[in-house]
């Protein structure tokens, strides 16, 4: 794909905008963006992938390259998941998995959702990985693109909306 067009395709630079991309010759080096009036409009190295967005948001760091400096590795942050979800199906009364489909903002996500309407997710790899940890711990397993959301995930929110209201006010 032609760098001009990458940077149309992730959402961040119109297409209509990006005239030309330049890229340095050697390993690692720098792709930029330029636009037809010859203003910058984005700049990532091929070692970190989104670099320049990183540090936009305040991440990135030294500890290894497109990640925060200190932050866990994927496996450590699958592991943290994991168990997250299982305490909260082992300490719920009712819980049901729920798969949410990707968005532009998360990957694919596994809601948990107690009978009284509590609920929480996680990112998880794959919708096979999913179901295999619905089923490890005896849960139905519902698609969110099939079934919607239970009435009882959004009483719960509305129940939690008003209380913050609540307090707020006294």
């Amino acid at each position: 794909m032609p760098d001009g067009l990458a940077r149309a395709s992730i959402g961040l630079v119109p297409p209509f905008v990006v005239g030309r991309a330049t890229r340095t010759g050697r390993p690692g080096g720098t792709a930029t963006v330029v636009s037809s009036a010859g203003a910058c409009l984005a700049r990532r190295t091929e070692e970190d992938g989104m670099a320049w967005w990183s540090r936009l948001l305040g991440r990135g760091g030294a500890a290894s390259p497109g990640s925060a400096a200190g932050a866990p590795s994927p496996r450590a942050e699958r592991g943290e998941s994991s168990a997250h979800l299982a305490e909260f199906a082992r300490t719920r009364v009712g819980v049901e998995a729920y798969l949410e489909p990707a968005t532009n903002d998360t990957g694919l996500t596994l809601l948990l959702i107690a009978t009284d309407g509590e609920w929480t997710r996680r990112r998880v790899p794959d919708a096979r990985t999913a179901r295999q940890f619905a089923q490890d711990l005896a849960m139905p397993f519902y698609d969110v693109n099939f079934t919607g959301y239970p009435q009882r995930m959004r009483d719960y929110n509305a129940r939690q909306r008003a209380e913050e209201k609540a307090r707020r006010r006294r």
